[in-house]
């Protein structure tokens, strides 16, 4: 995790991702984004993103496939 959150996208990249969050996960979003490792969040959607994935896509089904209270 400190290895990804070192190599955080431009904070324009994060803002794109943080609306992608709130889209998605519009119940958790505060929770994730205050939390420490939403650097290494936004790193691996960056990373995800470059691979040819839509990152708001992959947040919906994340969120679909498990609960993320717990998580």
């Amino acid at each position: 995790m400190t290895d990804l959150a070192r190599r955080t996208p431009r904070a324009t990249t994060a803002s794109r991702f943080a609306q992608d969050l709130r889209a998605a996960l519009p119940d958790h979003a505060d929770r994730v984004l205050s939390d420490p490792v939403w650097p290494a969040l936004t790193t691996t959607l960056a990373r995800a993103e470059t691979a040819g994935h839509n990152p708001r896509r992959l947040l919906s089904e994340v969120g679909a496939r498990r609960e993320l209270d717990s998580a």
